[in-house]
């Protein structure tokens, strides 16, 4: 039995692939016995004169693409819905109306953010308080029980919310964690080393037509000082988020440095993950951790992505020191 409130799990399905993945994926990892199922399609009419054969049509194949689906999780029991409207717009209303606490997504091909990516995903990411699975095109199967979840945090509200409702979903589920923060830009830190400052900064010419921007007195930085109080940092944000997760088990806690999509990739890799976790963006000294970087990752991971937004704190509790949000 379930330690909270029945969960609603909303999995957005069209033809691709990815949709069909993502929810299997979903009912065989995330599911538990008390949470309610929904698969929904989204069915994008325009206007013309055979509109109303169009929608018989519409509908026709929404009922057989919904029961497909439904059959290849069976035996879990899920509703079946379907809706008129633009497929970014319909899926966050819907998930909002019916209280959805995790919204579950395929997108069909890894590189930019243009295509069925930029109009659903990337839409629905920014337009949903709740959290949401975003699953590859293909997802390779965990080999074990216990799922390796690797939780991206930097320190923001939205990375402590992430790390939050990771605790609370191991509630009811086995799952061994790493921990992960990257040092992105060292220039963050000057100003907090005694005797130093940040670094005045004055325009440079390049070329004939771009306008660049240096340091005029880096020399004078005291860069070995600027990297232990990064470190000190970076481990004092693991060690509040460590306090934040007492259900998960923690294997392990790394402090990296470089660009922060690549080493996140690179971590999950290393790890094993089956399953990555992060803030929906992040505002902290460590660097825009969470922001477009949750894009990047979700352009180039093959493994499922689970955004979280601060809102989701928000939504789930009346006090902002001891969060409670449900899964």
């Amino acid at each position: 039995m379930s330690t909270f409130p029945k969960r609603h799990i909303v999995c957005a399905i069209d033809d691709s692939p990815a949709a069909l993945a993502a929810a299997q994926w979903t009912a065989r990892r995330w599911i538990g016995p008390d949470d309610a199922v929904t698969l929904l399609h989204v069915m994008r009419m325009t206007v013309d004169d055979g509109i109303h054969d169009r929608y018989a049509a519409f509908a026709a194949h929404a009922d057989q693409l919904l029961e497909r689906v439904a059959a290849t999780l069976s035996p879990l029991q899920v509703t079946r819905a379907a809706v008129v409207g633009v497929p970014a717009k319909a899926i966050s209303q819907y998930a909002t109306e019916h209280a959805a606490t995790l919204v579950v997504l395929g997108h069909p091909a890894h590189g930019g953010v243009r295509g069925a990516f930029g109009s659903v995903v990337y839409s629905v990411l920014h337009s949903v308080a709740t959290p949401v699975l975003v699953g590859p095109p293909t997802i390779t199967p965990p080999t074990s029980g216990s799922l390796r979840i690797l939780v991206a945090v930097d320190g923001s509200p939205s990375a402590t919310a992430a790390a939050i409702w990771c605790n609370q979903w191991a509630a009811d589920h086995p799952a061994t964690v790493e921990l992960v923060t990257v040092m992105s830009d060292l220039t963050e830190y000057v100003g907090h080393i005694p005797g130093s400052s940040t670094p005045e900064w004055m325009p440079v010419v390049w070329g004939a037509t771009n306008w660049y921007w240096m340091p005029s007195a880096i020399t004078d930085v005291p860069w070995d000082a600027v990297q232990a109080e990064a470190e000190k940092q970076a481990a004092e944000i693991i060690d509040k988020t460590r306090a934040l997760m007492p259900n998960c088990a923690i294997e392990a806690a790394t402090i990296t440095a470089g660009q922060p999509a690549a080493a996140i990739l690179q971590e999950a890799h290393h790890f094993g993950a089956d399953l990555i976790i992060m803030g929906r963006r992040g505002h902290s000294t460590l660097g825009n951790l969470l922001g477009s970087v949750s894009f990047a990752v979700l352009q180039h991971t093959p493994i499922p992505v689970v955004v979280v937004g601060d809102q989701t704190i928000a939504a789930h509790t009346d006090n902002p020191e001891h969060p409670k949000p449900n899964l």
